[in-house]
């Protein structure tokens, strides 16, 4: 029986299948699983750095150094261990994105309580966690991933002392506007314009066909 090759971590963070290929290969690492995994290093960077930044950004109380450093060896934690699932290639699309939405929103709400319950690590993870959830289950990942960054959000929330009515206001902005990049992101992914095009196209066809018609009927009755 012929031996099945494991594909390498060079592979992996390297080369790996382009996108036309069949996404849920027994052993090849997904190719959006494996751009997720560098993106999320760029969004976790992103997010611990504007912590580091003096004065805190948007008026955010002084940001718990310890905090910030346990919620940094997690979030890089739960990204390796993403990786080393995708690197593995025994675990299907589906379960493997699913796990994907669920650290990702985890990681927002966990960085949003590092923040004070400031919105912006909510809205740059989140934005990550949207646009993978339309563009790999569409509609029905829209309304999951947004439920779960609400729980998150709410969690976090929780865990702080009373927000301010600028920063609840915020917060409900914000995940509003993931809402709306959610719907862009399913919309782009079916198609965008292309779809809404096909649609003119086929009311067009339909109306040329029908007008054939008509002129074929009345040449039958003129010539009767």
């Amino acid at each position: 029986m012929p031996q099945v090759r494991q594909p390498s971590l060079r592979h992996f963070l390297f080369w790996g299948n382009p996108l036309n290929r069949p996404v849920a290969s027994a052993h090849t690492p997904h190719a959006l699983d494996r751009a997720l995994f560098w993106l999320r290093w760029l969004f976790i960077a992103g997010v611990v750095a504007l912590a580091l930044v003096e004065p805190p950004p948007l008026d955010a109380a002084p940001i718990d150094r310890e905090r910030l450093l346990t919620a940094a060896t997690i979030a890089a934690g739960g990204n390796l261990v993403l990786g080393a699932l995708a690197l593995v290639g025994r675990i299907s699309d589906r379960v493997l994105g699913g796990l994907d939405l669920v650290s990702d929103s985890a990681l927002a709400g966990l960085f949003l309580w590092v923040y004070g319950g400031v919105a912006l690590p909510l809205v740059l993870l989140g934005t990550l966690a949207m646009f993978h959830a339309a563009f790999r289950f569409r509609w029905a990942g829209i309304a999951v991933t947004l439920g779960l960054l609400v729980i998150a959000a709410l969690v976090a929330a929780g865990r702080l002392p009373a927000l301010s009515e600028e920063r609840s206001s915020a917060l409900g902005l914000s995940l509003i506007f993931l809402a709306i990049l959610g719907v862009l992101g399913a919309v782009l992914r079916s198609g965008g314009w292309t779809w809404r095009s096909r649609a003119l196209d086929h009311l067009e066809s339909e109306a040329i066909r029908l007008r054939t018609t008509r002129e074929r009927t009345r040449a039958i009755y003129e010539m009767a």
